[in-house]
């Protein structure tokens, strides 16, 4: 808004008088900017749309749903990986650090990549010999780490692929279903509000509380079902007895079969696990 000059020759009470009414008038005006900012601050803003093809969408940063979208991308496809929270890895990125396994062999490729760079990542960095390297427990089926070395060893194996783009802190709010088919699914970003509408032939839910799914209203369920419903007679409530091993009955030839399994041995044993 543009003021003009009061004239040079006008009496004080009058130049008063008119500061005073244009003072007002730049008051309202700012004030009617910050009650339009305020308002406009929690409507959506829509975000651009990008213009390129997208084979794969996988929403989840989880070390599934980064598994998921570095296999596809290797195997030629041109993934989206879509993550609500800014930070990747899930619970390994979280505070839970060691592999909850007690499987001690091969597992699969990604798989081991991954574990193998994490040795990898002590020694370099600290030597084959130190505490920190040691207290990854090289040779053991339960591997151990930092959380922020796993962050930084998933951003490295993501960055590797070119064919994956990475979004953070986006959320699904919407998914057009076609023939059964998801199609398309709206997402809200969490600082800005803005939606976003991505298109993928396949969509993989990735996410530990299968929020896509629940947005799509597909039927899901978690927890274990009772005994009566498959006919299951381990469901429900197992109790946990504890054993020699290897047993004092078993063959010699059993028992070198049971070691080639390469299991760890269970240390502690309670005493039921309830059903959820």
């Amino acid at each position: 808004m543009e003021l003009s000059r009061p004239h040079p020759d006008l009496p004080l009470d009058a130049c008063m008088a008119y500061l005073i009414r244009h003072a007002q008038v730049l008051s309202r005006n700012l004030l009617f900017s910050l009650i339009a900012t305020w308002i406009l601050s929690g409507l959506p803003i829509l975000a651009q749309s990008e213009d390129r093809q997208v084979d794969l969408i996988v929403y989840g940063g989880t070390p599934g749903g980064i598994a998921c979208a570095v296999r596809a991308a290797r195997e030629g496809l041109q993934v989206d990986l879509i993550s609500p929270y800014a930070h990747l890895g899930g619970m390994l990125s979280n505070g839970l650090s060691t592999m909850d396994t007690l499987y001690n062999g091969s597992r699969s490729p990604l798989y081991d990549e991954f574990r193998t760079s994490i040795y990898d990542y002590y020694r370099d960095q600290y030597g084959e010999n130190s505490p920190e390297y040691l207290a990854t427990q090289p040779g053991f089926a339960k591997t151990r780490y930092e959380a922020h070395v796993v962050e930084q060893l998933f951003e490295r194996m993501l960055s590797q692929e070119e064919r994956i783009t990475i979004h953070r802190e986006w959320f699904p709010i919407e998914v057009v279903i076609e023939n059964r088919l998801i199609t398309s699914v709206v997402f809200r970003q969490r600082k800005n509000k803005a939606l976003w509408t991505v298109q993928a032939p396949v969509f993989a839910d990735c996410s530990y509380e299968g929020d896509l799914f629940a947005v799509a209203k597909i039927p899901y369920r978690a927890g274990r079902e009772s005994r009566e419903e498959f006919g299951e007679k381990h469901a429900g409530m197992i109790y946990v007895r504890e054993h020699d091993w290897p047993p004092a009955n078993s063959e010699d030839r059993i028992w070198q079969l049971a070691r080639k399994l390469n299991l760890e041995r269970i240390t502690f044993y309670p005493s039921a696990i309830e059903a959820t």
